[in-house]
């Protein structure tokens, strides 16, 4: 059986759910993975074993039978053979490890006789689950453990077929020294504190599209605090509170452009945008396509991608070109020569953040601005060859002005383009632009 697609919540769960129990005087505890909204957000069904119930032990993996970590009904499996084998009615694990190699050891809790039952349980009492449901599989026996005066219940995730139909192993825990408790999100990972934790909590804490913590709270760029989530990231600074970014990812996109009026000469222009985008691993040229027969007061929508990844911080060079008779993809590949030979430049300029990476914080601008006025060389090599350019803006986004941009920024609708962010005024030979762009999480 599969568990690998819920496997580190559930880790998660159990092990949160056992740290709460140690901290208010338990052995230990485990969830019964039923939740329900409450006063202090969404609560969670937890069972607490008082140490004349259960105990703890260290278990090396070679007693266990060195089961496959990520195998969740495995760790079960071993947990409650070692048990059996050693006095105790049966075991789980609470998903805490240490050590490596033969010396590696699980944490595990071990039920005593007399307090708890083995049953032999027919999946049609269950309700049928699918046995690589978790979640599910637990909720229907902590359910059937009710029905049956049982304070608690929690399947061993040994299975049979029999004649009788199939028949799941379950542990039945009695009303002795136990207790049943629901915990928030809070109470399991009391470790996400302060501004990120209470946005976690607001979102939903492990309901959430953000789900577990996976890391520490960290330093980040411009002395920010940064906090990893299974499902997204928050980033905090003081001037602008907690903000959650789903994926870690944000998407850069050219949303269009507003002319304002149009170059010298007669006739409509035939504009098109030339982009150099520069970031931490990662350059890119590109263009937009000519835009034939603009005229002043003309707003175009337009959807071009730039950048999609984590906000690391980007360098975006525009430059505004109005179409004669040249060929755009030759400008552009001066841009993309230029962005290219700039990389071990900009490189050189990266900020390094804790569990992050490198970033292109405020510092790198004078990096961009070399990159900037690389491109102004390059097509300045070309003026007169066919296109003329109508000018040329250099955007800086650090990671914070990035993640401001996509999570609180309201957009804008200029005559039908919507953006979060444009360019300065394009003035060359009379005209007057601006170029649009889109940021959001992705």
């Amino acid at each position: 059986m599969d568990f690998d697609h819920n496997f580190p919540t559930i880790g998660a769960r159990f092990r949160g759910t056992h740290e709460f129990a140690r901290r208010n005087d338990f052995m230990g505890g485990f969830p019964n993975f039923n939740f329900a909204p409450g006063s202090r957000g969404t609560v969670f069904g937890s069972i607490l074993l008082r140490d004349s119930v259960a105990a703890f032990r260290d278990v090396t993996a070679t007693e266990l039978g060195e089961p496959d970590e990520r195998d969740l009904g495995a760790r079960f499996r071993a947990c409650h053979a070692f048990a059996r084998r050693n006095g105790f009615i049966g075991a789980f694990p609470n998903f805490f490890h240490a050590g490596e190699g033969p010396g590696r050891v699980y944490g595990t809790i071990l039920l005593r006789e007399g307090v708890a039952e083995f049953r032999d349980v027919a999946a049609s009492e269950l309700g049928n689950p699918d046995p690589a449901d978790i979640s599910t599989r637990f909720r229907v026996t902590h359910d059937f453990a009710r029905r049956n005066g049982f304070l608690a219940g929690y399947p061993n995730f040994f299975l049979a077929d029999q004649p009788g139909g199939r028949v799941y192993g379950t542990i039945l825990i009695k009303e002795n020294d136990a207790a049943f408790t629901d915990l928030n999100s809070k109470d399991l990972f009391p470790q996400v504190f302060g501004a990120i934790g209470d946005k976690w909590l607001e979102l939903g804490g492990l309901t959430s599209f953000l789900g577990m913590p996976t890391s520490d709270e960290l330093n980040f760029d411009q002395d920010g605090k940064v906090r990893f989530f299974l499902g997204g990231t928050i980033y905090f600074w003081g001037d602008t509170g907690a903000m959650a970014v789903p994926n870690n990812t944000i998407a850069v996109r050219y949303s269009g452009f507003n002319c304002f009026g149009t170059s010298d000469g007669r006739g409509d222009d035939e504009p098109y945008f030339l982009f150099g985008v520069s970031g931490p691993g990662f350059q890119n040229a590109t263009r937009t396509r000519i835009f034939e027969d603009v005229s002043p007061h003309s707003n175009v929508a337009d959807s071009l991608e730039l950048f999609r990844g984590a906000p690391v911080g980007i360098g975006i060079d525009v430059t505004l070109m109005e179409h004669d008779s040249g060929d755009p993809d030759k400008y552009r590949s001066f841009v993309e020569r230029a962005v290219n030979e700039a990389g071990p430049k900009i490189t050189e300029a990266l900020t390094l953040a804790p569990a992050v990476g490198q970033v292109l914080s405020i510092g790198a601008r004078v990096a961009l601005e070399a990159l900037h006025d690389d491109i102004v060389d390059a097509l300045n090599e070309l003026l007169g060859t066919g296109d003329d350019k109508l000018g040329q803006q250099l955007i800086h986004l650090t990671p914070k002005q990035m993640i401001v941009l996509a999570t609180r920024t309201p957009i804008n609708d200029l005559g039908g383009v919507r953006f979060r962010l444009q360019t300065g005024l394009f003035d060359g030979e009379g005209s007057s632009y601006k170029a649009c762009f889109d940021i959001a999480p992705a």
